[in-house]
């Protein structure tokens, strides 16, 4: 199952499709989407919710896409992606997340 998602910069829309499935088929899968702001308060408002959402359906995998700007220059690494970093660390021993990162080029 291959799900495709497109961000719409400056809407704040994402568009998730997934593939036709026949209506018998059951594939069992559940899609949350959330989007965050973007910001350091953010962090703390994505691990309360992957925690609680852990507590609500323990035997769920949950993935986590964090997007990450590809910089042309090293010394601009120390500049971007400082919340990125913050947030893989958070949630890196979390049982049950998978931490996905998304390049995207400055």
């Amino acid at each position: 199952m291959l799900g495709v998602g497109l961000f719409q910069q400056g809407t704040g829309q994402v568009h998730v499709a997934f593939p036709a499935v026949k209506a018998s088929e059951n594939i069992g899968i559940m899609l949350i989407l959330k989007a965050f702001a973007q910001g350091y308060a953010a962090l703390t408002a994505i691990v309360n919710f992957v925690a609680e959402f852990e507590e609500h359906h323990p035997d769920t995998s949950t993935t986590v896409i964090i997007p990450l700007a590809v910089t042309r220059h090293w010394w601009e690494e120390i500049l971007h992606n400082q919340t990125a970093f913050f947030l893989k660390n958070a949630l890196q021993f979390k049982s049950q997340v998978a931490i996905t990162t998304v390049r995207y080029y400055l």
